[in-house]
């Protein structure tokens, strides 16, 4: 695109789709971006320099506008869905960070997958063979990697190991 005096107004030179997978985070998704984007670059600017590219303008009426994220927002709240608060553990993934908090603890959530929680009140943290698994408002959020302040990376499963009082408590919102 080409600058104008707006934020990510200018003209259009080019453009290319990916697909977001199931499995990228905010991370992976922009290292693909800016290779996708190198690449463009790389085979327009010489149909550009030679007036082969005509810039197109962009639609504003298809323009969002979005506030910058803070840490706060990183704050997983157990009355949301599952599958709403695996979304945002992608999207926060690297930052601002996707995280719950357990006994004055604030514990990084790095990984998660949406399961059929099976009785377990939203809030409520309860042990599973797959790993911890918090309630929602509609279905459990399971705890795949976490990684709890000042700490590596681990499994939820060996957190829960390390720490079985995880298990039967309940977390409450973050706003509450």
């Amino acid at each position: 695109m080409l600058m104008d005096q707006g934020m990510d107004t200018g003209p259009i030179l080019a453009q290319r789709a990916t697909d977001i997978t199931p499995a990228d985070t905010a991370g992976s998704l922009s290292d693909r971006l800016a290779r996708l984007g190198a690449d463009l670059l790389i085979s327009v600017l010489p149909d550009y320099f030679s007036g082969r590219v005509i810039p197109q303008p962009q639609d504003e009426l298809l323009a969002t506008v979005t506030r910058l994220l803070s840490k706060a927002d990183g704050a997983l709240d157990p009355r949301e869905t599952a599958v709403e608060l695996v979304r945002k553990v992608r999207a926060y993934h690297p930052w601002p960070g996707a995280f719950l908090t357990w006994d004055a603890r604030r514990i990084g959530i790095l990984q998660a997958a949406s399961v059929d929680p099976k009785g377990i009140a939203a809030g409520q943290i309860a042990s599973t063979p797959d790993g911890p698994v918090l309630g929602t408002s509609s279905g459990g959020l399971l705890l795949v990697q976490v990684q709890p302040a000042g700490a590596r990376p681990m499994t939820g499963k060996d957190f829960l190991r390390g720490h079985p009082a995880l298990a039967g408590a309940r977390l409450s919102s973050p706003v509450d």
